[in-house]
């Protein structure tokens, strides 16, 4: 299977600076109001967590975002952690348990 072809970041620096002036308005902004493909938004948040925070609503810069609106992504990454690593476990039971 050939992997997804992974997009360009030699101008994420760039693509963080447009997306820190549409975020400059203090909204929520789902991705598909943001003129940069989703894997940089993606990218930008992963390069600067402390940046932007992601989730349900979309995306909001952390210097306008409320206690709680930062509390709520917290948690919301813990959550998808334990997702995650409840997965893998279930996948790494395979290997183990030779039912692969």
């Amino acid at each position: 299977m050939r992997e997804p072809k992974k997009p360009s970041f030699k101008n994420l620096r760039q693509d963080a600076g447009k997306l820190r002036r549409i975020l400059a308005d203090r909204k929520w902004h789902k991705s598909r109001n943001i003129p940069l493909p989703h894997r940089t938004i993606r990218a930008i948040c992963e390069r600067y967590p402390d940046k932007v925070l992601s989730g349900q609503q979309g995306y909001k810069a952390t210097r306008f975002a409320s206690e709680d609106e930062i509390r709520y992504a917290v948690n919301d990454l813990r959550s998808r952690i334990a997702h995650i690593r409840r997965r893998a476990n279930k996948l790494a039971g395979l290997l183990s348990d030779g039912g692969y």
